[in-house]
């Protein structure tokens, strides 16, 4: 764990990495989430995006703050020996978080729903898109460390998906596809993370105190 003062595996560093795992699981599970909702209302057919949002609007809310927590509670339990890296996880998903968080506030006197600005507009499309993009930075560690192909196809395809709706490159159905694969490679990842015996994600201590 950084900042430790002993080279032993204790306690306390599986129990980061149980809960590390567990935020990636939850992120799994909203993705997963939107994907069965999408799917099951076919949502490439409905010609309005806004009356989808509000029709679905506590399901998708829902996932959307499991993942927002899922990917919080990751980014601040990861082991990583390069303490830059942690902190542009922690910048990311702070300034995503943020953003949320205005946007929400903000929707109290837009005429627009909350859901609609994050969807609809490019501020909150990029704001929204900090946050994945800080869970692409934990697939990109792992698939680095641990050679984890479904982490770095998910960390290939989420900028497409996000770039392609903010710059309307991609239809509803494609980017229901990719949605699809998205979700599949994250429960992958996050079941063969689960699989790992704990003490691979803390690797050699020592390092921390060099860095």
């Amino acid at each position: 764990m950084e900042g430790s003062t002993t080279l032993e595996v204790t306690p306390a560093d599986i129990r980061s990495v149980r809960i590390y795992r567990g935020g990636i699981v939850l992120s799994a599970l909203a993705f997963v989430s939107v994907t069965v909702l999408a799917g099951l209302t076919q949502s490439w057919k409905n010609p309005s995006s806004t009356a989808w949002l509000a029709h679905h609007q506590p399901l998708v809310v829902a996932a959307l703050l499991l993942l927002i927590a899922g990917t919080g509670i990751s980014v601040m339990t990861i082991h990583l020996y390069v303490r830059q890296f942690h902190t542009l996880l922690k910048l990311l998903f702070g300034a995503g978080l943020c953003s949320v968080l205005l946007i929400a506030v903000g929707s109290f006197v837009s005429p627009r729903q909350f859901l609609e600005i994050l969807y609809l507009t490019p501020y909150g499309t990029l704001g929204f898109g900090l946050i994945l993009a800080a869970l692409c930075g934990i697939t990109v560690k792992e698939a680095f460390c641990f050679g984890m192909i479904e982490a770095i196809l998910f960390s290939l395809i989420t900028p497409v998906l996000v770039l392609g709706h903010l710059f309307h490159w991609i239809s509803s159905f494609p980017a229901f596809i990719l949605l699809c694969l998205d979700a599949l490679f994250l429960c992958i990842f996050a079941a063969r993370k689960e699989m790992m015996a704990a003490d691979l994600d803390i690797g050699d201590k020592s390092v921390y105190m060099q860095t």
